[in-house]
């Protein structure tokens, strides 16, 4: 976690000092948010060890992409209309929402005898 808010820290200094547009939001988002968290699940539950695996799925992504800039794949965004973005939406929200009733119901299965410390959390 500390790596990741330092390095967050000094790209977005790094972009928002050379990109002349400094209010733009360079925050994670839900979808980064989403998949940095199953990344890391995978990366705990098989034993890999996760800095180095979300380097290089940063490396791949960075090849494919330049890959696709070079073919001009941007033309397929046409394609793309108002109810697939709804439908990633829609999925983004309900991942969202799973993951804080698991986290929730989580905390009343190990709570123990004590309900009311669950409760707290909410």
């Amino acid at each position: 976690v500390v790596e990741f808010l330092v390095t967050a820290s000094v790209g977005g200094m790094f972009y928002a000092a050379t990109a002349g547009q400094p209010l733009t939001i360079i925050a994670p988002t839900g979808l980064t948010l989403a998949f940095t968290a199953s990344l890391y699940s995978f990366c705990t539950r098989y034993a890999v060890p996760f800095l180095p695996a979300y380097s290089w799925v940063g490396l791949w992504t960075a090849l494919i992409l330049a890959i696709l800039s070079l073919i001009n794949a941007s033309d397929v965004i046409r394609f793309c209309t108002r109810f697939t973005d709804d439908v990633f939406n829609s999925l983004i929200a309900t991942n969202f929402a799973y993951e804080a009733i698991r986290s929730l119901g989580g905390n009343f299965k190990n709570a123990g005898p004590d309900k009311t410390k669950p409760f707290m959390a909410l």
